[in-house]
């Protein structure tokens, strides 16, 4: 042997390289690595092992910055348990069921119209709606579940009545507010 495998043999052995590489010979570490290497999922990797040393030849500073904020990201929301969530909501009836929601007819309507609606929107004076909610719940409430019948004389005996009075009074001011509008 050369005096130079010798030296070669003796750093090896120093730094325990051929201690592992005994240790690697062992029926039993041969049988799991053989397994390990044999399995599906790694000759599923060799199976696409260019495509994949390709993309990896890509990738410069800023997707690998970009990589690792995304598995940040992905850590958290496993944390908050929110890929579990999604994970036992996306399944393929619930994606189904989503993807004919969205492809409806009146939801692509709406996406028609959503312009519309969003300035009709921003002209709305918030603070009368809100002030109007006690009226229309009031309204709504007041509504039996079966109404009488009224006639003519029925009818000019309830406007003897103060609330009717005051109802008809608000009729009239949406009536009015409406013909205004409409005329314009």
């Amino acid at each position: 042997m050369s005096v130079e495998t010798e030296e070669l043999l003796k750093q090896l052995k120093e730094r325990g390289v051929l201690d592992t590489l005994v240790h690697v010979t062992e029926p039993e570490v041969i049988e799991r690595l053989s397994k390990l290497l044999l399995s599906d999922g790694t000759l599923r990797l060799l199976d696409h092992i260019d495509e994949l040393l390709s993309t990896l030849g890509e990738l410069d500073q800023d997707a690998i910055e970009g990589l690792g904020k995304v598995i940040g990201m992905l850590k958290t929301l496993n944390r908050m348990g929110v890929l579990d969530t999604l994970q036992s909501v996306l399944t393929p009836e619930i994606i189904g069921s989503l993807s004919r929601y969205l492809m409806s007819g009146g939801l692509l309507r709406l996406v028609d119209g959503l312009e519309t609606l969003s300035e009709a929107l921003g002209e709305l004076e918030f603070e009368k709606v809100g002030e109007a909610m006690p009226l229309v719940r009031g309204a709504l409430e007041g509504i039996p579940e079966r109404a009488e019948r009224v006639g003519l004389f029925g009818l000019l005996g309830k406007l003897r009545d103060k609330d009717i009075q005051r109802g008809l009074g608000v009729v009239m001011e949406i009536l009015k507010a409406i013909g205004k509008t409409y005329g314009e």
